[in-house]
């Protein structure tokens, strides 16, 4: 045990002239400095860039495709955001979100959790709604909310759906537009889609974990549109990592033996 002290205060000395330099490197970690004895920050990270994030960090790393942006953003209709559990439509939310934080809009979003089949945001409040999991809603709810929204000084919605509300806004004569979610997810939406939530966490981008092509690749093609499924995968990847490597479909092959593909079932 002895040992093992007298070759970490060597460590230290040898590297750091004395104990205050040690603790100043330490203090500016937050600033995007290094530390060796934090584990994802010897792989080139502040944290696992694939842990559960905040709200506000779903908003920031998140992007638009450009083929949703007119409708999202430059068309008075409503939308519905729909597609397979986990390819990304909460997280798109979020990002519209972030996105128009900064306008002059009185923005609300309210998600509506398993087993409750009620809207409780006031809607006279927002210009506009971001409402996720709207199938949830029971039919004296959906036809409340559907009534709200169809009154022309209310506000306009966007909302997430694993059914396809159509109908009911056809029934109560409100304009709607569908983007399916499902459509955008690619190699390239993969590849993007890990840049972003891999630069997010970098500290050093000369020594860090990166994804080769054909990893990003083999990742589309195990997961297809269950991307949340890809992200649990991933975390449990980084988690393992103990140097700064290029992960390839080989590394990937035998994390998912250690680590076995299950597909997420549709909770948050």
């Amino acid at each position: 045990m002895g040992k093992i002290q007298i070759t970490y205060i060597f460590s230290f000395t040898s590297k750091y002239r004395n104990w205050s330099d040690y603790f100043a490197k330490f203090i500016s970690i937050g600033h995007g400095y290094m530390n060796i004895f934090f584990k994802h920050h010897r792989i080139g990270y502040r944290q696992n860039p694939f842990s559960a994030l905040t709200r506000q960090e779903w908003g920031e790393i998140g992007f638009i495709p450009k083929t949703f942006r007119k409708m999202l953003f430059d068309s008075p209709r409503h939308v519905q955001l729909i597609g397979r559990i986990g390819a990304g439509k909460t997280s798109l939310l979020h990002r519209i979100e972030d996105e128009l934080s900064h306008s002059k809009l009185s923005i609300i979003y309210e998600y509506i959790p398993e087993g409750r089949s009620k809207i409780l945001s006031p809607l006279n409040a927002a210009d506009l709604f971001l409402l996720d999991e709207a199938q949830r809603l029971n039919w004296w709810q959906r036809r409340k909310w559907l009534r709200q929204i169809g009154d022309p000084n209310q506000c306009r919605c966007i909302f997430t759906s694993h059914q396809d509300l159509s109908t009911y806004f056809v029934d109560y004569n409100l304009p709607l537009v569908t983007l399916n979610v499902d459509d955008i997810v690619s190699p390239s939406h993969y590849a993007e889609w890990l840049e972003n939530r891999l630069q997010f966490f970098v500290i050093d981008p000369t020594q860090r974990v990166t994804i080769s092509e054909d990893a990003v690749r083999f990742l589309y093609e195990t997961f297809q549109t269950d991307m949340r499924s890809a992200e649990y995968f991933l975390y449990e990847v980084f988690e393992d990592l103990e140097t700064a490597v290029v992960l390839t479909p080989h590394h990937l092959v035998d994390f998912l033996q250690k680590y076995p593909h299950r597909p997420t079932s549709d909770h948050h």
